[in-house]
């Protein structure tokens, strides 16, 4: 039986102004299954993905990532996710894979770098 390492649980996230962006979401991933979100621009999607990665939090319900509750855990989590979205939070005139390829730069230089010194 594989282990489920995403699972949300009547997730449900509200507004100052009363609008929910998700309400009652339930679903899960087990481990080495892909799973898409897809729907129209205002569905949610983006919203999700902020749940998941602990950028935002849930009104109500629960998350567990890899048998952890991101209310308890979440620097943990965090640790482990690894997210890109469309347009990085840094660099806006990078595309997705021009700053990858900065920071992959960027990160072997510092660790050549210090292999020097």
């Amino acid at each position: 039986m594989q282990e489920t390492i995403l699972y949300l649980d009547n997730v449900t996230v509200s507004f100052d102004d009363g609008f929910k962006a998700i309400d009652n979401l339930s679903l899960y991933v087990k481990t080495n299954e892909l799973r898409c979100i897809i729907g129209p621009n205002g569905a949610g999607k983006t919203t999700v993905m902020q749940l998941i990665t602990g950028y935002l939090q849930a009104s109500q319900g629960r998350i567990i990532i890899d048998q952890l509750s991101s209310s308890d855990n979440l620097l943990t989590i965090q640790k482990k996710i690894g997210y890109l979205p469309e347009n990085n939070p840094l660099y806006y005139d990078m595309t997705p894979y021009e700053y990858l390829t900065f920071i992959a730069t960027i990160r072997l230089l510092i660790k050549y770098h210090l292999n020097i010194l």
